[in-house]
């Protein structure tokens, strides 16, 4: 019968595409056999022309290589020229040169053994032959006659090929067409009337057992169970349309319910933060201002333990906010240059009390040569360490806190730098580790009550960690402790070597007393990277020995490095011994103590009539040890504390520049009106907005600090009208509000002002902002 026209979407049609490619594969599989035989059989039809010819040209050629005879050589080589497809032949004798040459063209003497090779392209063949002394017989045979020939028998069997395999596809479509096709176009035509009508009342004729026969059983049987269920399903569709709608109301309202509880928990926030940063302005600035002031030790002392308290309560408040950043990606990082020793003297200062009153031994592990500035974000670093150090001392009852920093790697204009923080604590489980980083989670259930904290800090600080580029990270172990670790790549001045050997260090003989073996250990190490000699003693009993000893055989100590808080023999107990040891060479001394103990230290020693010591405060920096050593040598006086600096010098360039001061709080004005002529500025006030215009229009003015919270006229309003106003266009105006949540600068940029300090006021912050606008050159 004769097949019709296949279209190219149906099966019938695929399966002429299938035939024709099986058909075509079959033909080309037989051509890539044929060509394959042609290619593996051309050099025997090669080798079968070109050895007679080497067979008798060898034969009559021993003589004349045996001779040296050229003429008789070249007379048995011109006897090639019945054979056209030689194209060139040629007799080499041993040492290289030709006897003989037939053909054009020149060939280069065989560098290889006898036998028949073909060249790539197949057009050519170099056969090889010795012939006696040495000598070489070469004879390049063309092949182009040869290939022509395989191609003429491949062709005809090709296309024999091809008439055979066209029949075979005809024959097989034709038996496929009525076994195959007919019965799935049937069965296709039904399931197109019930796809586009929906008439589950369709049937194929289903006759026979194979696997069609079955297949439309199958379908007759579905229809059958479908016709049955699409009425059940018409009847569920009411009622589940009416369900739909019932849900969808209720996901509308628990929608709306979030949102408002949202808003409503960013608004205590906000609110939150303004009541408690008010008063805590008070606060802070009063102490700021008291310790200012030039007060006795003592009251100094309580003035600024309620201010080191109420920063405290403001970290505490700031940790909320940077999770509400965090929240909302708007936690950023600024990329200026910094010292690394201010940011661990910073640690120091804020942590060395805490762990002093809890019987800790805070220690830092930290090189000499650390490159001196690097570039990144110190706050948010100190942050980290602050939080990580705070944590430590928090969680451990007894023995040390380490931090430290090593240089991973050094390049010219970066330095990759490891911190860790480690403790001899309480350890954290592996099951608590896993959520240790999470927001508002703490060790287990009672860690917020022993220990207190909001649960924030780690989560802060491990976000702060990826910012800079790192990955926070922890070790530990239950009972044992923990390390807390992360590394930082950090742009550095190419320039910059960090700390470097001193010549009046190196060599020089120290003893390092102390009763904590990690503080030995550390601090030996120390004066060991700044090219001292150190030995180690763990109690003043030995280190008196070791004195002596080295005294009598005349190598004394330089210097003797004791902590003076050991139990038994303290620092005025042991200077009263050395007093009494009779000593060639005396040892300087350097006592470390702890910022509590200091000043009762310095009292017993003014009091004996012992030898002078230099007091150098715990935890021990490089630099330090450095200082307290080369003062010790030179007789000098002490260096200052570090934990206890004073209030540094108000910035003096803004002085005279005419401030107004918008500011409702009585104590917030008064406090912001004498940090501002402390700084020699001219400061006018007003209570609210509505004041703040009518000030304007009496006085010219080089700044206004304006706060966002006010009765009558808030800041906003109060920007926005004076912005209004060309003479005032130009005039900065900041913001000075205890507003800080995610978005109020942004509020305050908005409404026309030029930048934004966050209550409490913190008189260096305010200084550099206003220092920013102003251009106190002008006055």
């Amino acid at each position: 019968m004769a097949l019709k026209p296949a279209r190219l979407g149906s099966i019938r049609g695929r399966l002429v595409r299938t035939m024709f490619v099986a058909a075509l594969l079959a033909f080309a599989a037989a051509a890539a056999g044929l060509l394959l035989f042609d290619r593996l059989t051309l050099e025997n039809r090669a080798r079968a022309i070109v050895e007679p010819y080497a067979q008798l040209v060898s034969v009559g050629a021993e003589a004349a290589v045996v001779f040296g005879d050229a003429q008789r050589a070249q007379e048995i080589l011109d006897g090639l020229r019945a054979s056209a497809q030689i194209r060139t032949a040629q007799i080499v004798l041993a040492d290289g040169r030709v006897l003989a040459r037939h053909g054009s063209g020149t060939q280069a003497p065989p560098e290889r053994g006898a036998g028949l090779v073909i060249a790539p392209t197949g057009d050519v063949a170099e056969y090889v032959q010795p012939v006696g002394d040495g000598a070489s017989l070469q004879i390049v045979l063309d092949l182009r006659t040869l290939k022509q020939q395989g191609r003429g028998m491949l062709l005809a069997a090709g296309a024999a090929m091809l008439v055979l395999l066209a029949a075979v596809t005809l024959g097989l479509l034709a038996a496929l067409q009525r076994g195959i096709v007919r019965p799935i176009s049937a069965l296709a035509a039904a399931v197109d009337e019930v796809r586009v009508g929906a008439d589950y009342t369709q049937r194929v004729p289903a006759a026979g057992s194979d696997e069609l026969a079955r297949l439309g059983d199958g379908f007759n049987a579905m229809m059958a169970a479908v016709q049955s269920r699409d009425e059940a399903l018409q009847r569920h569709k009411d009622e589940l349309e009416a369900t739909v709608r019932d849900r969808t109301a209720e996901l509308e309202l628990a929608r709306n319910a979030a949102e408002a509880a949202s808003r409503a928990k960013s608004a205590f926030l906000a609110n939150m933060s303004h009541e408690i940063r008010t008063p805590m302005n008070a606060i802070l600035g009063m102490s700021e201002l008291a310790l200012r002031s030039g007060l006795a030790r003592q009251q100094e002392d309580y003035v600024r333990k309620a201010h080191d308290a109420a920063e405290s309560l403001l970290d505490i408040l700031n940790d909320i906010l940077d999770f509400s950043k965090i929240e909302a990606g708007r936690l950023d990082l600024e990329c200026i240059p910094f010292a690394l020793c201010d940011v661990l003297d910073k640690v120091t200062t804020l942590v060395g009390m805490k762990a002093e009153r809890a019987g800790l031994e805070l220690l830092f592990d930290v090189p000499p040569r650390l490159p001196a500035r690097v570039h990144g974000d110190p706050s948010r670093l100190g942050q980290v360490l602050l939080n990580l150090a705070g944590n430590a001392i928090k969680f451990t009852q007894r023995g040390e806190v380490v931090i430290s920093v090593q240089v991973v790697e050094r390049q010219p204009a970066q330095a990759t730098l490891a911190f860790a923080v480690s403790d001899s604590g309480v350890g954290i489980t592996a099951e608590q580790q896993a959520r240790l980083f999470e927001p508002f989670a703490q060790g287990d259930a009672s860690t917020s009550r022993r220990f207190g904290g909001t649960g924030l800090g780690l989560a802060i600080s491990s976000h702060l960690v990826r910012l800079m580029g790192g990955q926070l990270s922890v070790d530990s172990t239950p009972g044992k402790g923990s390390r807390f670790g992360f590394v930082l790549r950090l742009g550095c001045d190419a320039a910059d070597e960090g700390g470097a050997f001193e010549a009046a260090l190196r060599g020089r003989r120290v003893l390092v007393v102390d009763d904590n073996a990690r503080a030995r250990e550390l601090l030996a190490g120390m004066a060991r990277t700044l090219g001292l000699e150190p030995d180690v003693a763990d109690d003043a009993g030995d280190a008196l020995r070791r004195v002596a000893g080295a005294d009598a055989a005349r190598q004394p100590y330089a210097l003797l490095l004791f902590d003076a808080g050991m139990p038994g023999v303290d620092g005025p107990a042991l200077l009263r011994e050395l007093a009494r040891a009779p000593l060639q060479r005396p040892p300087a001394i350097v006592l470390t103590t702890t910022t509590l103990a200091r000043q009762a230290l310095q009292q017993q020693l003014g009091r004996a009539q012992h030898a002078a010591a230099i007091l150098l405060d715990k935890p021990v920096l490089p630099a330090a040890l450095a200082a307290a050593c080369r003062a010790a040598w030179a007789g000098d006086a002490p260096p200052a504390p570090t934990g206890r600096a004073a209030p540094k010098p108000l910035r003096s360039d803004l002085a005279g520049i005419r401030v107004l001061l918008v500011e409702d709080n009585e104590i917030n004005r008064e406090i912001a009106i004498a940090l501002l002529q402390q700084a020699g500025m001219v400061v006018e006030t007003a209570g609210d907005g509505r004041q703040a215009l009518q000030a304007l229009e009496r006085a010219d003015f080089d700044v206004v600090l304006m706060d966002c919270q006010m009765p009558v006229m808030d800041g906003y309003d109060a920007t926005r009208a004076l912005r209004s106003r060309p003479p005032w266009r130009d005039l900065p105006v900041i913001a000075m509000t205890a507003n800080a949540m995610v978005g109020d600068r942004d509020l305050a940029l908005a409404a026309g002002m030029n930048d934004h300090i966050a209550k409490p006021i913190r008189i260096d912050e305010m200084l550099d902002t206003m220092a920013r606008w102003v251009r106190p050159a002008a006055h």
